[in-house]
């Protein structure tokens, strides 16, 4: 599975979480991108492949993302 959003670091500086926030504004946390890899790509729009962890629905805060691989720079 593909997702396409933009990179962002939420939370605390001591609990800090990789999230990608797609154009229908439904956030991710990304699993397995390293946070000073994805430091490097705030603000920045990407596509991530993997496979969810935690799917969005009722009860669902934020759904979890597991991503294969690095994030790649999306077309424009």
């Amino acid at each position: 599975m593909k997702l396409e959003g933009e990179i962002h670091i939420k939370g605390s500086a001591a609990f800090p979480n990789v999230v990608l926030e797609t154009a229908s504004h439904q956030s991710w946390e990304l699993v397995g991108v390293p946070l000073d890899e994805a430091r490097g790509l705030v603000g920045h729009e990407v596509t991530v492949e993997g496979a969810v962890i935690k799917a969005p629905g009722q009860g669902v805060w934020l759904p979890s993302f597991r991503v294969d691989g690095k994030p790649r720079p999306s077309a424009p």
